[in-house]
């Protein structure tokens, strides 16, 4: 069997790296431990007992999901030819569906982002607690958005 190394991932940063200011979702969600236990938003997202969630979850975070941000941003598929329109767009100008359009105002998912997040509709809150990675994981089980690839638009060419 294989050893396995346990390393406390604030001592294994540099400092300056610890003491610069950052942002985003990754950031937010995975900040460095401040005991063994995992990060507030992680733990909210394990709670609810899913791996295709809980993939989901940390996808979003590294925008490495299936969104407009990773299609054009990432630029992992450009010429793929995926739908990266929202199905809540249905004529211009198009709204691109991405995560922070999804999760925060998205017309045709007020009423589950509703029921899932409550008042609490914003990142740092669902990135940054564990009630919002549980929320997170309410709303992608009421909706099972973001957990495959769009469906091409039939009236695009």
């Amino acid at each position: 069997m294989g050893r396995h190394v346990v390393v406390n991932l604030a001592n294994a940063l540099p400092p300056e790296y610890l003491d610069t200011p950052h942002s985003g979702p990754a950031w937010t969600s995975c900040s460095p431990p401040e005991s063994s236990q995992p990060p507030p938003f992680i733990r909210g997202v394990l709670s609810a007992g899913n791996r295709r969630y809980f993939s989901t979850a940390i996808q979003l975070t590294t925008r490495h999901a299936f969104t407009a941000d990773y299609s054009v941003k990432v630029k992992f598929r450009p010429d793929a030819g995926d739908n990266l329109i929202c199905p809540c767009s249905s004529r211009p100008p198009f709204t691109l569906h991405t995560t922070e359009h999804v999760l925060l105002s998205c017309t045709l998912l007020g009423d589950a982002r509703a029921r899932s997040f409550g008042s609490n509709t914003n990142l740092p809150h669902i990135f940054g607690t564990e009630a919002g990675g549980r929320q997170l994981c309410d709303f992608l089980h009421a909706t099972q958005v973001l957990l495959h690839p769009l469906p091409p638009r039939p009236d695009l060419p």
